[in-house]
């Protein structure tokens, strides 16, 4: 087991624990200084903070063994529209996914999604399980998260017109409601 942690106190506090763990950012360079390979490779809440998004998938996918799995958590772009959830759209996260666009990078990379589900965690987020071309076949859960999203249209812009509608609506409402308790 090794962890790589940007946060000093973190990987100090994951040390003192007997946690293994080196103190950068991962990337591409981060991955050929370890030497390395691993059967498991896990980025829970990374995906959507990284500002070397496409070299810290090339190093994921040069240390993941044959076999290995990658497991990835990411807020899912889906519920953030569905729950109104705006309030979790801000400066720390850079990116947002839909199975779509997350299949669409991990291909850019050559890795696969072979299985996923959604995960109530952070008001909506997606556990998806990646591998290297080939290795592990789609499974019927995974099938049926990439048809909802087809049938919520979350990757039409349209979508997030609506979207932005609400949140207006929602802001005259609080404003209002804001207003008149202070009266």
């Amino acid at each position: 087991m090794l962890g790589v942690e940007s946060s000093k106190e973190i990987s100090s506090i994951a040390n003192k624990s007997e946690i293994p763990t080196i103190n950068t950012f991962f990337n591409l360079k981060t991955a050929n200084e370890l030497g390395r390979s691993f059967d498991v490779i896990n980025a829970s809440g990374v995906f959507f903070h990284l500002e070397e998004l496409h070299s810290a998938c090339e190093g994921i996918k040069s240390i993941l063994k044959k076999k290995g799995v990658f497991v990835i958590q990411f807020l899912y772009m889906k519920s953030i529209v569905k729950n109104c959830a705006f309030d979790q759209i801000y400066h720390e996260h850079l990116l947002y996914y839909t199975i779509k666009t997350i299949n669409f990078l991990l291909e850019i990379h050559d890795l696969k999604m072979f299985d996923a589900y959604f995960s109530p965690i952070h008001g909506g987020s997606i556990i998806g399980y990646i591998s290297h071309p080939g290795v592990y076949r789609k499974t019927k859960q995974l099938e049926k998260l990439e048809h909802h999203k087809k049938v919520s249209k979350c990757n039409v812009l349209s979508a997030y017109h609506a979207f932005a509608k609400r949140i207006i609506v929602m802001k005259k409402k609080y404003k209002h409601f804001l207003l008149s308790n202070k009266k």
